[in-house]
């Protein structure tokens, strides 16, 4: 009888979350998927390489948010040559917007990114545009405010 041990079953799923990312971003126009390495742990996906961009940046982050399975992503070692600053507030946007892909807060991607728009200045997130009502306005804040670094969200989302 094989009997598996309680990290064995992770490994698993972060194998197969790691197979997810690669095809996600495989099918991204605009991401050179081969230069970034994936690996997860835990569920936590860890991201290394070098992006043109920090909207290459960002969408990276945002379509590995939003793969189920996926707990947090780590991009410590994940470049943009020529950027001054951190890629922080980038990187909070695009987790953000992740996380209502992930579920399925506004029903489809391209309505999720017409619906609300997300800015991200010094850890708050700014959340505007027009939902269908309060109970969706509410749950796109408190989505918002899970996503770690996250210091504020201020919303003048209309229902």
């Amino acid at each position: 009888m094989l009997t598996l041990s309680k990290k064995e079953p992770d490994i698993i799923d972060d194998a197969k979350i790691t197979v997810q990312v690669k095809a996600a971003l495989a099918k991204e126009k605009g991401i050179p998927s081969g230069e970034i390495r994936v690996g997860t742990v835990s569920g936590v996906v860890h991201l290394q390489g070098t992006l043109a961009s920090k909207n290459q940046a960002s969408s990276v982050v945002e379509v590995v948010t939003s793969i189920p399975g996926v707990n947090d992503v780590n991009t410590s070692k994940l470049e943009v040559p020529d950027s001054e600053h951190p890629l922080v507030d980038a990187y909070i946007t695009a987790k953000v917007k992740g996380a209502y892909l992930k579920e399925k807060l506004f029903r489809s991607k391209e309505v999720a990114s017409m619906a609300v728009k997300v800015e991200t200045k010094d850890g708050v997130v700014y959340l505007s545009g027009n939902v269908d009502n309060k109970e969706l306005e509410q749950k796109a804040i408190n989505l918002a405010k899970k996503i770690e670094g996250v210091k504020d969200v201020v919303s003048s989302i209309k229902s």
